[in-house]
This record gives structure tokens, sequence and C-alpha cells, in this order.
């Protein structure tokens, strides 16, 4: 079985109370615990924050043995490492932990301790290896493709989208191709320095897992902020500058703290990119400069087709999603995973596969006084859309199902049904019942 709850530290005591509320219920699992009770578990947090004394903010930096250089240079080439530092003065350094200013709210520990339970760090090239590299995120990921759409499922909160690619041309057809990128964040360790202060900007889990295991300095890019937004602090959902810059903000030591970090159990969330196409027509008449093409789209490399290996698979839990609409039909949908594939090499850690649903399964149970005459015949989606009697009727969840399945590697896969619209008919099906699109 998945399991639907995640073990984590919070640095609740630094929230205010309404942001530790709002956390405590969306992002935790509250155990039945009333608005009250989960106030009074902030206000402990908040007491336990006001009566430890300012910390000191000034780490000790260090430098890298030169038995790394070369190593390090081999980082230093990576494509993405100028994404990293943004042409911001920066170094490779060994930066002490517990100083470092956090602006996360929560780490999930289980997830820090499983990406590094098979890492020596006595060893100091597999510290910066598991620090300055991707081999140290495991961040598996699934795709679901239809004609006119992908989407892209990860556990990991990192996935998302980089941006639109370059129109390329097929070399065989001739076709223009269109698209986006989509993957991760830059893979490495990084400290900001700013204001005198050393922020934590990216690798909190792969800190924490080097930190648990009893190291006191992390191999980092050093990157000298000279304004607060170099910090990174992109979203909402982090800590923010009047915090961060008074004398008392988080630091990472505060995560090791009982009383300071809140051991919680956090839902399971699953991030996903969905990249749709759509088609339409508008009454609108383009000026001639707008259709004409500069430059030739770039030509796509011809590519060899590629290996794929089939990954089989077992069932661990499937079941219907029943849903009671709003004249009393019982609804009753249900899809499940048929097919499981992926490219022949994939790197560790990096599961790229192909998963295949079935088509949507449909059953429904109309009240008597809805039931027609028995029809037996088949009708596509676009055809009983023009059925359509009403649209949006509103319904309840009786049952909701998250699919559960164990390919033979070892990689759990979760399919879930997305938001419905539910529409009634006036077709029938063989058995009197009311036709739903």
């Amino acid at each position: 079985m998945v399991d639907l709850e995640r073990k984590a530290r919070t640095l609740l005591g630094f929230m205010d109370e309404q942001d530790a509320l709002n956390f405590l219920k969306v992002w935790a699992v509250p155990k039945g615990k009333t608005d009250e009770e989960l106030t009074t578990l902030w206000k402990k947090a908040k007491s336990e924050v006001e009566s430890v004394a300012a910390p000191s903010l000034t780490p000790e930096v260090l430098e890298l043995d030169s038995r790394y250089h070369e190593q390090l240079h081999a980082i230093g080439k990576d494509p993405l490492f100028p994404e990293a530092v943004q042409q911001k003065k920066w170094s490779f350094k060994l930066v002490e932990i517990d100083k470092l200013v956090c602006f996360q709210k929560f780490i999930y520990t289980d997830h820090a301790e499983d990406i590094a339970k098979e890492y020596d760090f006595s060893d100091k090239s597999k510290l910066i290896e598991f620090c300055l590299t991707e081999k140290g995120s495991k961040r598996p990921f699934a795709v679901v493709s239809s004609p006119q759409e992908h989407t892209i499922l990860s556990s990991s909160q990192d996935l998302r989208v980089i941006g639109p690619t370059q129109g390329m041309q097929d070399p065989t057809t001739k076709r223009s191709v269109y698209g986006f990128g989509v993957g991760w964040g830059v893979p490495f360790v990084q400290v900001v320095r700013f204001n005198d202060r050393y922020f934590l900007r990216n690798g909190y889990h792969r800190v924490y897992a080097i930190r648990k295991k009893g190291e006191r300095h992390v191999p980092c890019i050093l990157i000298e902020g000279e304004t607060f937004a170099d910090l990174g602090i992109m979203t909402t959902g982090f800590f923010g500058e009047t915090l961060l810059m008074s004398d008392k903000p988080p630091t990472f030591r505060d995560f090791f703290s009982d009383e300071l970090a809140l051991k919680v159990r956090l839902k399971t969330w699953t991030k996903i990119v969905r990249i749709k196409v759509e088609e339409s027509l508008l009454p609108v008449v383009l000026p001639p400069m707008a259709l004409q093409r500069e430059e030739p789209l770039a030509v796509m490399e011809e590519s060899k087709p590629e290996r794929t290996t089939r990954e089989d698979f077992k069932i661990e839990r499937e079941d219907w999603n029943v849903y009671r609409l709003s004249d009393g039909t019982i609804l009753k949908l249900r899809q499940v995973l048929v097919k499981v594939s992926g490219p022949a090499m994939i790197q560790p850690g990096q599961p790229n596969f192909q998963v295949e649903p079935s088509t949507l399964l449909m059953a429904t149970l109309s009240p008597t006084n809805l039931k027609g005459s028995p029809d037996s015949g088949q009708y596509t989606p676009e055809e009983l859309n023009a059925f359509v009697v009403e649209g949006n009727m509103k319904f309840k969840t009786i049952h909701a199902i998250v699919n559960e399945y164990l390919t033979t590697s070892s990689i759990k896969i979760l399919l879930q049904l997305a938001q419905i619209t539910v529409g009634r008919t006036s077709k029938f099906d063989a058995n009197g019942d009311h036709g739903i699109w």
C-alpha cells in the first residue's frame, strides 16, 4: 500500500497564527483536531521560538581541498550551471550548516533520509557528488499522453514548466513542431551571502540528510547576492523578508530541535503539469506581416527509434469511483492501468515511464422514475454531447479511490480521476438508464 502520509519537521513557531492554522489544515493530517487545539499547538511552538536567544548568523566557511578541483571543474561545466549562478560572483565552498538562514518552512524527513541511505559521506568526493550533481536527487515521474494532451506527474514539487521550446521542423515530414520544456530546477546545493547572512537557497533535503548523518559543513555553490531577490524566493509558501532579516530568523539548526521544529505528518501531494493543445476558429483577419516568417525554423535532428522496455506491474488496489448525481442517479467511473513502458536505458533514480491508462469505464443506475426505453445503440462522446439536456450536474462523491500499482522495479504508480463534469442526455442505455456524458 502507498503511504498517504509523510513524515516531516516544520518550523511552526516562526509562522504567524493564520499562516500556521492554514498550514496545519491544508498540508498536515490534523487527526480530527479542532481549530482551538491547532491554535494551542501553534502557541506552544511560538512560545518556544520567543524563548530562545538570537542565533549566531556567521557560519564557518572553508575551502575545498585541491584534490577535488577536477571534480568541481566538471560540475562547473554542467549546462545548468549558468542558470544557477546567474552571472553573479560565486565560488565552491564548505559552509557550516547550522547557521544557514532558512526560508523553507518544512522538510520531508522521510524523503531526506531515503535519498542519503546509500551514501557514505566520509568520502568527501561522494559528499560533493551528492550535493552538486543530479545523482543526489531521486525524482521519479510518469507521463500520461493522449493525441492532444501530455500530463506529467511527480511526487516531487520541483517538477515545473521550464519554458517554451523554439519552433522546430521535422526533417521527414517538414511539419512544424512546437512545445514546452518540462523538468526540474537546478540540481546544486546553493548558499547566497547577502547582508552578512548566509541563506540556503536550494538543496534543503540533501542538507538535512547530511546533517542527520553527522556532517557539519555542506559543499555548495556560494553566491554573492546583491539584492534580496537573489535569494530566489519566487513564490508564496516561504518565510518572508521581514522575518528573514530580523534578529531571530529561522536557521537550519532549528530543524533539529524538538522544541522549534514540530514533528508532523503531512498529506502526500502529487505535482501535475498538464500541457494541452486547443484548436479554435475566430472571426479575425491577420495582417499579412503576421503571416511572414522572418527566419526558417531549425531542423530537428533525425531521431532513431528509441528502444523501449515493457515494465510489468501488479495491482495493489483498484476500485470504482462512485457519485450520486443531483437527480438521484448513481454514477460509477473507473480507469485502470493497462501498460507501462519506458526507455531501455534509465538513469538511476530517474525513471521516465510512459503510463497508458484504459478508456474511462462508466456505469449508471437511474431511479425508476427516470428510466426510459432501452436503447442498444452505441454513441461517441461527440454524439452524446448533442443530446445533453442537463449540463454541469451537481453531484456528491460517495467513494473516491486512488488506484495503486507496483512495477517490477519497485516504482509505485498512482492513478486517480481528475475533476469530472457530468451531463445528463436524452438517450438511454440497454438497461433503460439515462446516458451520462
